[in-house]
């Protein structure tokens, strides 16, 4: 592959991370509700545990988000979205490293989002469709555990699960809305 196309297609994958990343996992205080994500394919049952990481898992350079309001920074890393073994689900992981001007010493992703949800989604656009952050009853076992903490300058591995795809697809865009970010050649691995 020529060296021009190489370094393009891992900018473009590099910016495909940076969006799912904002979008994803991230979880608002315990009284606040929760935002209603858009529809995704159908629903597989409930995982029972956070899923297995991947061999197949690579080091990727960050792309940098610049957050609203001049609060910072955050980087982020696609690291992988990979098809579960049990064939209805795929999960996409990312790495968040906040450097934020005014920080908490133990923040989550949505402290670091200003307190919003917000869910990565990744898109089809061959078939165009879209596939959302699985939810309903135990939400939790859909995404990174609103629990997990970072700190600043400090790295925060999450994980979003979605419902496999419907077509034959072999990469999708993901995109983040709430932080302007889309990221396209995100490839799905077995």
């Amino acid at each position: 592959m020529p060296t021009h196309l190489r370094h393009s297609r891992t900018a473009v994958a590099a910016l495909t991370l940076a969006a799912a990343v904002g979008l994803a996992g991230c979880t608002a205080p315990d009284d606040d509700p929760e935002p209603t994500a858009p529809a995704s394919a159908s629903a597989p049952a409930t995982p029972s545990a956070e899923p297995s990481a991947s061999p197949s898992e690579a080091a990727v350079e960050p792309v940098v988000v610049t957050l609203p309001r001049e609060r910072g920074t955050v980087d982020v890393a696609v690291r992988s979205l990979v098809l579960d073994e049990n064939g209805t689900t795929m999960t996409l992981r990312v790495d968040f490293t906040p450097h934020l001007v005014k920080a908490d010493d133990a923040m989550t992703l949505s402290a670091i989002n200003s307190y919003f949800f917000i869910f990565p989604e990744l898109l089809d656009r061959q078939h165009l469709k879209r596939y959302s952050v699985i939810e309903g009853e135990g939400t939790q076992d859909w995404l990174t555990n609103k629990d997990a903490r970072t700190g600043n300058d400090e790295t925060l591995s999450s994980w979003f699960v979605y419902a496999a795809p419907e077509d034959d697809v072999d990469e999708f865009t993901l995109m983040m809305d709430g932080w302007g970010l889309e990221i396209p050649g995100v490839e799905v691995t077995a």
